[in-house]
């Protein structure tokens, strides 16, 4: 589990990084608009963990504020925080591209690329902010989402498992045949007859898995078997299995699908 960072210390963030750096040009576009009472208010709904009601707020001004830098970092932790965060990349892309030196949108910005699944994009902001020796708090909650990064990576790779086995001991009667050597007065073959006879077995396979999706992986699988009866080699049985199957699961259902062949 990753812990964020709150968002009350994030808007701090914000607020120490561009005080200097937004000026009056950014707000051109709408004179008419309370903008610092739009922002006070959106900020009073993320401290109250309420990113729900700042986005809806936001989001009515993008045509008119879209613009400043301080709309645009609102907008997108709203979004972020209010699970659109492909939204939200739109938005701290702007701004970051006008603030580049802003840690605070970047940080945002990287959190965005993980939750859509843009692992490397994610990765390389992530390790940027951490070569600016970033305060304690947040170092902790970078390396945290890089260690998550690279559990997905793993996750996201193929894998081969391979087996043998082998074994040996005693068969009573391997050719599960009759005591009697006469059936209706015949003479059975030697073949037919019970039989008692050692044996060894040995078997081979091998298990390829790759993940499709977060939620679905395709299985590949086959394996073969042969057992000797050195006193019954009549009944020596070879087998082989090939299948392949894409298995899905969400939450605590699945689902699969395959083909096997023997």
């Amino acid at each position: 589990v990753i812990n964020d960072p709150p968002l009350s210390s994030r808007l701090c963030l914000l607020v120490s990084a561009l005080a200097l750096t937004v000026g009056q040009g950014a707000y051109a576009a709408d004179e008419a608009l309370d903008r610092d009472a739009i922002f006070e208010e959106a900020k009073g709904n993320l401290r109250s963990e309420d990113p729900e009601s700042a986005y809806r707020l936001l989001i009515q001004y993008e045509e008119n504020l879209t613009g400043s830098d301080t709309y645009n970092y609102l907008l997108g932790v709203s979004a972020l925080d209010s699970g659109r965060a492909g939204e939200a990349i739109f938005s701290l892309q702007r701004l970051v591209v006008r603030e580049p030196d802003f840690a605070g949108g970047r940080m945002e910005l990287a959190r965005a690329y993980f939750e859509v699944g843009d692992n490397e994009l994610a990765r390389t902001e992530f390790e940027r902010l951490l070569e600016e020796s970033p305060p304690e708090k947040a170092r902790i909650v970078i390396i945290d989402y890089l260690d998550a990064i690279d559990t997905r990576a793993r996750d996201y790779q193929s894998s081969s498992d391979f087996f043998v086995e082998f074994g040996s001991g005693y068969d009573s009667n391997p050719a599960a045949s009759t005591a009697d050597d006469q059936f209706l007065n015949f003479f059975l073959a030697d073949e037919n007859v019970e039989q008692e006879s050692s044996y060894a077995e040995l078997s081979a396979g091998a298990l390829w898995t790759n993940p499709l999706t977060p939620d679905a992986q395709l299985v590949v699988n086959g394996s073969i078997a042969h057992r000797s009866n050195p006193s019954a080699h009549y009944v020596d049985p070879t087998t082989a299995m090939a299948g392949a199957s894409v298995n899905w699961r969400s939450g605590e259902n699945s689902a699969s699908v395959g083909l096997t062949a023997m």
